[in-house]
């Protein structure tokens, strides 16, 4: 049996579905017997902050409360539902300290601290060493 490789996600955007898209990516990863972890960065970053999701728009997709209602209406789990849901399958989270900097934003205003990690690019890319990289 062949050993599943770690799968590192790279969350830049601050559009909803493609977070919800990540999300959905990670929570199947982990589900699998994936090792499992999500670098935010960018924009990004600000979903991190209590209550964001929801404030959290997109020209096309509208806001993250938009996107939880309609995927509600066709029983497919939200964002709220799979970050939840990541938080429980122990996916490692990483936050761009750079990003939180640049966005004015504290470690103590993220949503699931101290789950989440501060770190850098450097980190994210050492610990997910021959594993499988995706972005969104």
């Amino acid at each position: 049996m062949s050993k599943l490789k770690q799968l590192n996600i790279m969350a830049m955007s601050g559009e909803p579905a493609r977070l919800h898209a990540a999300f959905l990516t990670a929570t199947t990863g982990a589900a699998s017997g994936r090792r499992v972890c999500i670098f935010f960065t960018s924009e990004a970053v600000r979903l991190l902050v209590k209550g964001e999701w929801e404030n959290m728009s997109a020209s096309d997709t509208g806001s993250g409360a938009d996107l939880d209602k309609r995927l509600g209406e066709m029983s497919v789990p939200d964002g709220s539902m799979l970050m939840d849901a990541i938080s429980a399958m122990n996916v490692r989270l990483i936050a761009c300290e750079i990003s939180l900097k640049s966005a004015g934003i504290q470690p103590e205003a993220l949503d699931r601290w101290p789950l989440i990690e501060l770190g850098s690019a450097a980190d994210f890319l050492d610990q997910g060493t021959g594993g499988d990289y995706l972005s969104f």
